[in-house]
């Protein structure tokens, strides 16, 4: 053995205090902590990621559906079909029936009373005060609602006691319905959109469209010359011939 002290050397120095057992081990579970904290960030960005994707699948879901072309009379008659007419179920039917003749929207129709409803001189009422719209329903319409007011003689509102949870009902009823009778999905909004098309076809007044559909940014473009009671005889000879394309 080597003996550093006969040739006058010292011993070397050694460092104050030897790494332990226990520090070593505490630089592993660091490192391993640091690996893990890094896999959890990476697993957290991964899931971000396919978050981000599903959105954008999501997204472009809804984009597909508002490009597609609306419902065409025979999908129409298809979707009236394959709707129940009997209580409780019978609001599918009766929603797809007034939606595609009428141009109401979704919240106009949820908040459809029947102390707006005039039977006698067949008109709904819709919308605010400030922006009251007469409506008036086909015969066929009519006699849905006289029906249903027959079914539910205490309701107060058109679709019955809660008709927020009535169109959440249809629209998931609407869903599985449309690809089996149609061969792809139509939503509840698309219903508007039918008639706005027939209503085109039928080369019907823009104006009066307007009018009763509650179209705004039309009505700017397009004044009429007519008065309410003449757009509501032409838009009622216009909603009937919607009503014969998809209502025997």
């Amino acid at each position: 053995m080597h003996d550093w002290t006969s040739e006058g050397g010292r011993l070397p120095s050694l460092p104050q205090s030897l790494p332990t057992l226990s520090s070593i081990l505490g630089l592993v579970n660091e490192a391993q902590g640091e690996s893990l904290s890094n896999n959890n960030l990476n697993h957290s960005r991964q899931s971000a990621v396919t978050q981000r994707n599903n959105m954008d699948n999501s997204h472009k879901d809804r984009r597909a559906i508002r490009r597609t072309p609306p419902p065409n009379p025979s999908e129409i008659r298809a979707l009236l079909a394959g709707a129940p007419t009997s209580v409780p179920a019978r609001n599918l039917h009766d929603v797809v029936l007034i939606m595609a003749t009428t141009g109401d929207r979704l919240g106009e129709l949820r908040e459809l009373k029947w102390s707006d409803v005039d039977v006698e001189r067949r008109l709904f009422r819709v919308g605010q005060t400030a922006g009251v719209r007469f409506v008036p329903p086909g015969p066929k319409v009519l006699d849905a609602l006289k029906e249903r007011r027959r079914q539910l003689p205490d309701a107060e509102y058109i679709l019955g006691s809660s008709p927020t949870n009535a169109l959440r009902r249809v629209s998931m009823r609407l869903a599985p319905l449309s690809e089996v009778a149609c061969g792809r999905r139509i939503n509840l909004h698309s219903l508007r959109h039918f008639f706005f098309a027939q209503w085109i076809h039928l080369d019907g007044s823009i104006s009066v469209l307007a009018s009763i559909a509650g179209r705004t940014f039309l009505r700017y473009g397009f004044r009429s010359l007519l008065t309410q009671e003449q757009q509501i005889r032409i838009a009622a000879t216009h909603q009937e011939q919607i009503e014969r394309t998809i209502v025997s």
